[in-house]
């Protein structure tokens, strides 16, 4: 005999069920973007701000020491282009998340 079989659900009736089936669902759908919206949001800014820095760096108008090295860390000397490569493409990739999170949509 199965477990489904021994096991002895309460009659709530049809619409009962079917209600709280439905508020549960509603809620589930509804809760879900609004959490992504804001962890996009946040990781957009983040992406903003790290590429920014690492621009401004790359550009050689901002100086900053390492702060935690695993290996031999050894401070940007003069322009790098790779690092202002790189932060202009995380900034530009930050900008496109927060606009994609800010975007109104409607819903049917």
């Amino acid at each position: 005999m199965a477990y489904a079989d021994r096991v002895t659900r309460p009659d709530w009736g049809g619409d009962a069920q079917q209600i709280l089936v439905l508020f549960l669902l509603h809620r589930a759908l509804n809760a879900e973007p609004n959490i992504m919206t804001k962890l996009v949001l946040v990781i957009g800014v983040i992406s903003v701000l790290l590429g920014g820095l690492w621009l401004l760096q790359g550009l050689d108008l901002v100086h900053v020491r390492p702060i935690l090295c695993f290996a031999d860390c050894v401070p940007l000397q003069g322009p790098s282009p790779t690092w202002a490569i790189i932060g202009f493409f995380v900034v530009t990739a930050g900008v496109i998340a927060i606009l994609y999170s800010l975007k109104r949509r409607t819903h049917p």
